[in-house]
């Protein structure tokens, strides 16, 4: 699929071309234009409109010249910011790779320090006035060197003199058919004269650029590079480029083959085949490198990864099928979605044959929030239809904001929030929920939502400590409305109908307490329901500083036996009969009902259900005292 995306990019680019510049950032450093036709002098009686100063903040000093820089800096850097690919080899002083521009770390030439200040280690790295000018008189003799080694792409196989000679000339007038332009400059008097112009400029002057650089840095402090343009036409820098590029572009030389009009090879970024990693080769196939590329398709395939970086790391991605800069998510096309490492390859890639906001969704949800005037907890219905929104409450309520970053492909490490349990349910469901919440599929997740959520609740209520129960609730609301919207029922019931009849059961179970004639439970729903509640009313009597789940643990163990449940109730009783208040009728009357009823059918996915909700549900017993009762503390 980046093939694809490859020629998509190309497209667009031959549409606008201001796409290579629209996200291309200069690196920190002063840029200069100098007209190489005048005296230093002369260039400094306009230097002032004539460079930048990019800082950390980037604030440019010249907007318009800004942009030329960035052209301009394009076509004269090195390929993957890769020292291997550097011409200036082996010192790596000098990181600029054409004539007509000159790049170097202010810390490599612009000394604060004498020679015999300096120790061995730090001479070595840096150059003094007089080996900066013999280092940047034998880097243009390199780059002499260098014009004609794109000849080396076309493969020499013969052994024979004459059949070498055969291929030599056959190579000879490939080039000259099919690169004409590389040819031509090879020998183009022109730019041969300029060039040499250039290089004497940079060395008859370069005392009095050091002294002019050294008192910008007094008064700006500007770090990092130098980097030196002469005024020549862009098409130039174009020219000299491609001379670099094309014999840099590729990984090895040596899987470079020809097709056609086209010299193709290994394209040099995310790949390598070479003699370290052998075993990247393909041993078994005809071919063994995995793909070959024309030289304008490596340079796309490779702006295309910087142009991809420039939108962020770790992050997801999104395309549309017809237009790879084509933003608008509301399209009804194709999307692709992807999402880079730390070193720009791809780690994830997707092609989904559909627009996620083709595929609605609605998630009926209770959202619970603190009212400061009555000084309570209320319960609004509302519905979720945007997938971002309901990505952010998954992600608060069962993951506790832990889904950052490379969630999708990176590592989950166990920390202080994530336990070994969360680390694994996260590993398990991330595909599936970055499938629902992101593209919009939901064949992966809905066989799993039912058993996901409630481990993801149960997790939660193991984890929890003392005050975390809404917390708990919203989240196995949050269960319920997903459960609904895949269309995922618990005994026929879909999760809004669950929500409205927890509310029902509620308010009816509350009048009848509030009644001082005798309780009865009505059926086996209320039954367990009851017992939930009965559950955590007793568990909150617990005097430890932290309740956690062991408390009630033994009661939700035994949910499906109900004289087991009812059982550890009266453990649990016993244990904190200290605490209860003998006249609390409420109490009093439903926990006899609870202890005298028994359930007429087995105990169904939806009793279990309920028990878990009247766990979590606001408390029936933590109420304001009545006539007859004393004053119970919510908690």
């Amino acid at each position: 699929m980046i093939m694809d995306f490859t020629k998509m990019y190309q497209e667009a680019v031959k549409k606008n071309q201001s796409i290579l510049f629209d996200t291309y950032k200069l690196k920190r450093g002063i840029y200069i234009l100098l007209d190489y036709h005048k005296t230093w002098e002369q260039n400094l009686d306009s230097i002032e409109n004539s460079y930048v100063i990019i800082d950390r903040t980037e604030t440019y000093v010249n907007k318009s010249l800004q942009e030329k820089f960035k052209k301009l800096d394009y076509y004269s850097s090195v390929l993957f910011d890769s020292s291997n690919k550097m011409v200036d080899l082996p010192g790596r002083k000098i990181h600029s790779i054409t004539p007509l521009a000159f790049f170097m770390k202010e810390q490599t030439f612009l000394l604060d320090k004498k020679k015999e200040d300096m120790s061995a280690a730090e001479q070595k790295k840096v150059l003094f006035p007089d080996e900066l000018k013999k280092h940047i008189e034998e880097f243009y003799q390199k780059l002499e060197q260098f014009d004609d080694g794109f000849l080396n792409l076309y493969p020499i196989t013969a052994h024979k003199k004459k059949d070498k000679q055969q291929q030599l000339k056959e190579r000879d007038q490939f080039f000259t058919e099919n690169y004409p332009d590389l040819v031509s400059a090879l020998k183009d008097p022109v730019r041969l004269n300029r060039n040499h112009d250039i290089r004497k400029y940079l060395i008859e002057n370069m005392d009095q650029i050091i002294l002019w650089l050294k008192a910008i840095k007094e008064r700006t402090n500007f770090s990092n590079y130098v980097k030196i343009f002469f005024d020549v036409p862009v098409e130039d820098y174009q020219q000299e480029y491609k001379l670099y590029v094309v014999q840099k572009i590729y990984t090895v030389n040596d899987y470079c083959a020809i097709d056609g009009s086209n010299i193709v090879g290994l394209p040099s970024g995310d790949m390598t085949v070479n003699g370290k990693k052998p075993y990247l080769k393909h041993r078994t196939m005809r071919t063994e490198v995995p793909l070959r590329l024309s030289v304008d398709e490596a340079i796309a395939r490779k702006d295309l990864y910087k142009w991809l970086e420039s939108h962020g790391k770790f992050i997801t991605q999104k395309y549309s099928y017809q237009e790879l800069l084509k933003q608008d998510l509301r399209s009804e096309e194709g999307m692709y979605y992807l999402s880079l490492d730390t070193d720009s390859s791809v780690i994830y890639l997707d092609n989904v044959p559909f627009n996620a906001r083709q595929r609605k969704v609605r998630v009926p949800f209770r959202e619970i929030q603190y009212n400061k005037e009555l000084k309570t907890y209320q319960e609004t219905d509302k519905e979720i239809y945007d997938r971002a929104e309901l990505f952010g409450w998954v992600n608060r309520f069962f993951f506790k904001n832990q889904l950052q970053g490379s969630w999708l492909t990176g590592e989950i490490s166990v920390n202080q929030v994530i336990t070994p349990t969360l680390q694994s349910i996260i590993l398990q469901s991330r595909q599936a929920w970055f499938d629902f919440l992101f593209k919009g599929s939901a064949s992966a997740i809905r066989p799993m939502i039912n058993r996901l959520t409630l481990e993801l609740i149960t997790e939660l209520i193991v984890t929890s400590e003392r005050g975390g129960r809404t917390q708990i609730l919203q989240a196995y609301y949050l269960r319920l409305g997903l459960l609904d919207c895949l269309d995922v029922k618990i005994d026929e019931m879909k999760g809004e109908d669950i929500m409205d009849y927890l509310s029902e059961l509620y308010h009816n179970t509350d009048h009848d307490l509030d009644n001082n004639n005798f309780f009865a439970i009505e059926n086996d729903r209320q039954f367990y329901y009851l017992a939930g509640q009965l559950t955590y009313y007793l568990a909150a009597q617990s005097e430890a500083a932290n309740m956690t789940h062991d408390l009630y643990r033994p009661v939700m163990m035994a949910v499906g036996n109900p004289e087991k449940l009812k059982e550890q109730l009266e453990e649990m009783r016993k244990i904190y009969g200290y605490r209860l208040r003998h006249n609390y009728q409420r109490f009093n009357y439903a926990y006899a009902a609870v202890m005298g009823y028994s359930p007429d059918e087995k105990t169904t996915q939806l009793d279990k259900e309920l028990m878990l909700a009247g766990l979590l549900s606001a408390n029936l017993f933590f109420k304001k005292k009545t006539k007859n009762d004393e004053k119970e503390i919510d908690v």
